[in-house]
């Protein structure tokens, strides 16, 4: 379980949605809305942090899943672990993503009005990525978390 504010909880007890984030790499990179980087010199504007505020948003995202959890049941068995796993489709971005990187989703909740903290959902790595769609523009990703 995961510490939320009074203002999540307060967002959580009336009527609410979920908006989503997808971080991609170890640090985050400053993207404009029509998913280009931001150049100072020709070089990538890093973000001192890889939250939230820099990753894909769900003008990017078309789907995203995760899965798995600790223990395959309620009850903990001695030596048993599941990994998590994450699937995400994305609109294909204009730099290259290299296996093994770093994804971690955020969710936070709105109301219209109010905007919750942005909640990490896990920390995950690519095992494998592939194109589809009309001229390859779709990305499909899969990843397993650090237990692997």
């Amino acid at each position: 379980m995961q510490k939320t504010s009074d203002l999540y909880k307060e967002i959580l007890s009336g009527e609410h949605w979920k908006e989503y984030r997808l971080v991609i790499g170890e640090k985050g990179k400053l993207i404009t809305e029509l998913n280009e980087a931001i150049l100072f010199g020709g070089v990538r504007i890093l973000t001192s942090s890889s939250g939230a505020d820099s990753g894909y948003t769900e003008d990017i995202i078309v789907s995203m899943n995760t899965s798995g959890g600790l223990f395959s049941e309620d009850t903990p068995t001695v030596g048993e672990c599941i990994a998590g796993e994450i699937s995400a489709t994305i609109l294909k971005p204009k730099s290259d993503i290299p296996r093994m990187s770093r994804v971690v989703p955020y969710v936070r909740l709105c109301n219209g009005e109010k905007q919750s903290e942005w909640i990490q959902k896990g920390v995950y790595y690519i095992d494998r990525h592939s194109y589809s769609g009309e001229d390859n523009k779709l990305m499909t990703i899969h990843g397993y978390d650090a237990m692997l």
